[in-house]
């Protein structure tokens, strides 16, 4: 659970003794809680009940013992709760995330557009304007994701334990696809792919923004690139302070006769590396680096 300012000790032990922060994601508690109704309402699918401000790393420290101590008692009054349940509906579901992409076919350059949560609340509207609530037909739920270039879709409704069901599937996957293609603008598509290729180039995003930021302090992506809800940014610095200095990681690129060497950084460019703190165990040309 990641603790927010303006939420007293009493609030958090209502919480926690009631079971209502669910899995998946972090709970939080949050300003003020929405007067009273955000700590008492069920935080589901792991996404934020409320918006609010998380503590900072140094500041959440004094409440740690307490939230792994209520976690596992809120674990074990969930268990007590349901040991006994039986015959159960099998409810089950997917998700994807769609990154949004913007395509400038004149220049033949591809770059990942920052407006997800505009694009997030243009669908939202949309499913509130147009989407049938008598549960009849297939419907779409809408969520931010942690890049502010995604959103992830959902059915609005889990699928149940008949072969019908298994029909259901496809027939979701196309309303989604067909809802969030609407939303976007003539020079962006939406396709599901794992990864971007050019993230961490020069010039990559629509609108450029300089590499940077208080959150990731990364030497290759600016903050622009993290959904600007609350709980992300500060997940993302949070996860800095903890290890004490910025995420390294080094992958090993695979060399063949058709891989391009790189280029050299040069004097210059080892210079940052060596004020960086970095330990190379291989050419800096012939790593991978990922430092958020």
């Amino acid at each position: 659970a990641v603790l927010a300012r303006g939420c007293s000790s009493s609030q958090a032990r209502r919480v926690c003794a009631r079971g209502d922060l669910r899995a998946g994601g972090p709970g939080v508690l949050s300003r003020g809680v929405a007067k009273h109704h955000g700590i008492v309402g069920r935080l589901r699918g792991g996404g934020l009940l409320v918006v609010g401000t998380p503590l900072e790393w140094p500041d959440s420290l004094p409440h740690l013992g307490y939230v792994r101590e209520h976690g596992v008692l809120q674990f074990i009054h969930q268990y007590n709760e349901h040991k006994e349940r039986e015959c159960d509906k099998l409810l089950w579901g997917e998700e994807l995330e769609y990154p949004i992409l913007k395509v400038d076919r004149e220049k033949k350059t591809v770059k990942l557009s920052l407006r997800g949560a505009e694009v997030l609340e243009c669908l939202r509207e949309k499913e509130e304007a147009h989407g049938r609530s008598d549960n009849r037909k297939e419907a779409c739920a809408w969520h931010p994701e942690y890049g502010s270039w995604m959103v992830e879709g959902t059915p609005r409704l889990p699928f149940g334990g008949f072969v019908r069901d298994l029909r259901r599937v496809e027939l979701s996957l196309r309303l989604r696809r067909k809802r969030i293609l609407s939303a976007l603008q003539k020079d962006e598509i939406a396709p599901t792919v794992t990864a971007f290729p050019l993230m961490g180039t020069t010039d990559f995003t629509d609108p450029p923004f300089e590499a940077g930021g208080p959150a990731a302090e990364s030497s290759y992506c600016s903050d622009a690139l993290i959904n600007p809800h609350p709980r992300f940014g500060t997940l993302t610095a949070n996860i800095r302070k903890r290890r004490g200095e910025k995420v390294n990681i080094k992958v090993p690129l695979y060399m063949d006769e058709n891989t391009n060497k790189g280029k050299d950084w040069g004097e210059e460019g080892e210079e940052v590396l060596r004020a960086s703190g970095l330990e190379w165990h291989a050419p800096r040309k012939e790593m991978i680096h990922m430092d958020a």
